[in-house]
């Protein structure tokens, strides 16, 4: 019994190791290729959660938002009051607590925040304020940038826009989606609708329904804003579905099942409701941050490869990389061709994303690259003219590249031949292309 399970074990191992990956390079029926897609996205997914460690990443942002709430609140019902609507944005936040001892954190916070008066701060305590907002969205951003891959992050002006952008549409959308239902639940027209019984029903679903489509609408947002790069609408939308989905869910099961409260109010007392919201904070996270891991293996799962799950390149593969890299990238530029982004770069050469993104990292570490924002997208240009990027350097700064330090070693005679062969190996490599450049290469073919 033990043997077949550990055989079911490595076929499955197997499977999602090897099989997958060659099985989508060969002919295959539309079915087949849908349910080989589906389990190429599930297994990216769950290999980005792994490698991100997204349990750790959830634990801290859910700190960061319970230290941030009152900020955030304080800047969103700010915005509400000044379109007169702070009284339709509280039911809202209300209505998505929890109920039973947890629900008594939510209407405590805003009752606080309501008494705030960002007046007597001055100016100084408002900068606190709004960058203690913006810090949460900052955090997210990281996160998010994370699971795609992005290494930069967006400048500090950008991002000070950006996320008040954030913190001044979502309210106003809030107030939008529960003004759309109150007066849809309220209009005469809609009244009678409800009388008919073919309406009837598709009206109490769509009602019903409507706090769910503003969840799945909010996370796909979120999932197309915050990367540092361009996410599809599609990718988002499916992510944001599940998502919102999965929070509905879980949010359902804490109001109507929730188990064990007794026993923490046993052991916290008046305290138990503090443990409980962090719990949910915290979960509600892990959901979210599943949902980006979804929408990136989505819209990159086409591209992936078993290389993209497994990394342990030698070197003369990553340098072949590195070559072609450069090569596509200084041809673009001697033709002023549109500049390419890492999956125009992974689809034009074939290369997997994550080992096309890894290098084009190193080159930008190197000084070979420039990272350039068009738009949402992030581009990649060569940092000087192809004609004065010479060949023998960049073999040479890509061999040496690293963060190490350069070990002493003893002034021994195997040493000292050790050291003669490389520097033999050094001149050749510059004897071999002299002052050759990039220019001259693409001009060469």
């Amino acid at each position: 019994m033990r043997k077949k399970i550990q055989e079911t074990i490595k076929s499955i191992e197997a499977f999602f190791h090897r099989n997958l990956w060659d099985a989508t390079e060969k002919p295959q029926s539309m079915p087949k290729l849908a349910s080989l897609g589906m389990a190429k996205v599930f297994y990216i997914t769950w290999n980005g959660l792994l490698r991100n460690e997204f349990l750790t990443l959830a634990s801290s942002l859910a700190f960061t938002t319970a230290l941030s709430l009152v900020p955030i609140l304080a800047l969103s019902f700010a915005v509400a009051k000044g379109f007169g609507a702070q009284d339709l944005l509280q039911p809202i936040i209300v209505s998505q607590a929890l109920t039973g001892p947890a629900a008594e954190v939510v209407p405590k916070i805003i009752e606080y925040v309501n008494k705030t008066d960002v007046k007597p701060l001055g100016s100084i305590g408002l900068v606190v304020l709004v960058f203690s907002a913006l810090n949460v969205l900052g955090k997210i951003e990281q996160s998010f940038n994370k699971v795609w891959g992005v290494t930069q992050a967006r400048t500090f002006f950008r991002r000070f826009s950006d996320y008040l952008s954030v913190l001044t549409i979502g309210p106003i959308l809030l107030i939008g989606a529960v003004g759309l239902s109150t007066t849809l639940s309220s209009n005469t027209i809609t009244q009678k609708l409800l009388e008919i019984g073919l309406f009837a029903g598709f009206m109490k679903i769509f009602l019903l329904t409507l706090p769910w489509l503003c969840i799945i609408l909010a996370l796909t947002f979120l999932y197309i804003f915050v990367p540092n790069t361009k996410v599809r609408f599609l990718p988002a939308m499916l992510a944001g579905t599940i998502a919102g989905s999965g929070w509905q869910i879980t949010q359902f099961g804490y109001i109507h099942f929730q188990v064990g409260i007794a026993k923490y109010n046993a052991i916290y007392g008046t305290f138990a409701t503090v443990p409980i919201f962090l719990a949910w904070v915290y979960v509600s996270w892990v959901i979210v941050l599943v949902g980006a891991e979804i929408s990136f293996a989505c819209q990159n799962y086409r591209q992936f490869h078993r290389l993209d799950v497994d990394r342990n390149l030698n070197y003369t593969t990553r340098e072949k990389a590195a070559l072609s890299i450069m090569l596509e990238l200084c041809k673009e530029y001697e033709r002023q061709e549109s500049r390419l982004t890492a999956n125009g770069i992974s689809e034009k050469i074939r290369l997997p994303l994550a080992l096309a993104r890894e290098v084009l990292d190193q080159l930008i570490h190197m000084g070979y690259l420039l990272q350039v924002e068009d738009n949402q997208d992030v581009t990649y240009v060569p940092s000087k003219p192809t004609g004065q990027l010479k060949i023998a350097d960049f073999l040479l700064d890509f061999k040496n590249f690293g963060e190490g330090y350069d070990l002493k070693f003893e002034d021994l005679e195997t040493v000292k031949a050790a050291d003669r062969m490389l520097e033999r190996h050094r001149s050749s490599v510059h004897s071999e292309f002299k002052n050759e450049n990039f220019k001259d290469l693409l001009a060469g073919g």
